[in-house]
């Protein structure tokens, strides 16, 4: 497991084998489990919603799945299980209805690479358990790609909480279904070069490049800060 949702977190990096919450470890890898299942779901969202197939229903599933692995909120590993096989259900569904119309507006079969999470599929808990060990946070190499993407999805946790109480009074608002929808499957990259004299001297040249790196990684996150800005002041 590996959990750093709280400020309980142990040493302050994150949980590995239980967490300073009492959360087991079977529990926090079928959280990421059931994360990386309404990715899949997300992905044939989209795709629907591409095609002018909206349904409120789905987007207050994925809010109400995204709310369960909050901290604290539910420690229950049998209801993660129910939550996993039902958003495969629901992926499976709406990814057939995709497919149908998509043959029918193009002529042809969706053809288009999808993320492993589209197409994913098991009915076994043994099975869940595994898999979950392969698409936790760490499963994200490169650490500041992990750190924005989950901050994306801490944030949206936060939202869909909110989301979903406001659903159980009676109060639904569409357009959040469709951002969180859009936000837990976003994937970009950006990139920069910055030039330097590499010499004889090899702590020099170290240093050179180490400066180098550290210009090239201003320039992404002046790059990224710009997209957010520009992201917000639209919304």
């Amino acid at each position: 497991m590996f959990c750093f949702q709280c400020q309980e977190t142990a040493g302050n990096k994150g949980c590995t084998m239980r967490g300073v919450c009492g959360k087991m470890e079977s529990t926090a890898n079928l959280q990421d489990l059931l994360i990386f299942s309404l990715k899949g779901l997300s992905i044939w969202d989209q795709k629907a919603r591409e095609l002018g197939i909206q349904e409120k229903e789905t987007g207050r599933f994925i809010a109400e799945g995204l709310f369960n692995t909050i901290t604290n909120a539910n420690f229950d590993d049998a209801r993660f299980v129910v939550l996993v096989r039902e958003t495969l259900k629901k992926r499976d569904q709406l990814k057939d209805r995709v497919l149908s119309a998509w043959k029918d507006k193009h002529g042809a079969e969706l053809s288009e690479e999808l993320h492993g999470s589209a197409t994913w599929y098991s009915d076994d808990p043994q099975v869940f358990a595994e898999k979950a060990k392969e698409v936790g946070v760490l499963s994200t190499l490169n650490e500041d790609v992990r750190s924005l993407r989950e901050l994306l999805v801490i944030g949206l946790k936060g939202i869909c909480a909110y989301a979903d109480h406001a659903a159980i009074l009676g109060f639904e608002d569409d357009s959040i279904y469709d951002f969180a929808s859009k936000q837990i499957i976003h994937r970009g990259s950006r990139f920069a070069s910055a030039a330097y004299d590499k010499t004889s001297q090899s702590f020099a040249s170290e240093r050179a490049q180490r400066d180098a790196e550290n210009r090239a990684a201003r320039e992404v996150a002046e790059q990224l800060r710009f997209a957010i800005a520009s992201d917000l002041s639209s919304s």
